[in-house]
């Protein structure tokens, strides 16, 4: 009974953990949607795609560090 209890609380910290990630990509986004982040870019000369592309890998490897991180903990 106690093993079952540890793994609940083990489950819990472990979700309530991975939901920060999403958390942060979306204040990200918010920022850059105040700050006319992308117009900037793509007045700069950065295309659409690359832009695109950079934006994805970033909050990429934000959620493959985490997720690493709790498969080692496990």
């Amino acid at each position: 009974m106690e093993g079952l209890f540890d793994g609940l609380v083990a489950t819990f910290t472990f979700t309530i953990a991975l939901s920060f990630i999403p958390a942060s990509i979306i204040t990200f986004s918010v920022k850059e949607r105040e700050n006319h982040v992308k117009h900037m870019h793509l007045v700069s000369g950065v295309s659409l795609l690359s832009y695109w592309i950079s934006n994805f890998f970033m909050d990429f490897i934000k959620s493959l560090i985490p997720a690493i991180i709790g498969i080692i903990m496990m």
